[in-house]
């Protein structure tokens, strides 16, 4: 007997890929987990430090959306980049969702960041919500907004 199962409420992947020593890698979230590992072998330049994956499925895509977010602020993986979301707020999906999110500096841009973090003495998160900021506040005048 075969089921049928609504797209929108399909299992969806949250998974974590870890180093040698342990350290968490990058989290993401997907419908096609065979797909997407493979896309990271071929694309990531930090994939050849990946020894270990965790896979937790859940109900929706929307359900796993919330907990990757959660994961990434909590956690925070080496090489996941997400615009922060503040504790309690609802995360914006689909078009209204941050073309941000989900999107993965270049590894020596990551590594400049990182270095200027630790030269400064402050969070790398702390960093880039500031650049994004100011960001923000320049170029204001020229934001589209629907």
């Amino acid at each position: 007997m075969t089921a049928e199962v609504e797209i929108a409420n399909a299992p969806t992947a949250l998974y974590r890929l870890y180093s040698h020593t342990g350290n968490l890698l990058y989290v993401g979230v997907t419908d096609h987990l065979k797909t997407r590992l493979a896309a990271h072998a071929k694309e990531k330049p930090w994939w050849p430090e990946v020894v270990r994956k965790t896979v937790t499925w859940y109900p929706s895509k929307p359900e796993a959306e919330d907990a990757e977010a959660l994961a990434i602020r909590e956690e925070r993986p080496a090489h996941n980049v997400m615009e922060p979301v503040p504790r309690g707020a609802v995360r914006k999906r689909g078009r209204n969702r941050h073309p941000l999110v989900g999107w993965h500096p270049p590894a020596e841009l990551a590594d400049w960041a990182r270095a200027q973090a630790a030269q400064q003495g402050r969070r790398l998160s702390d960093l880039l919500t500031e650049a994004l900021d100011e960001y923000r506040a320049r170029h204001a005048s020229t934001v589209v907004r629907e």
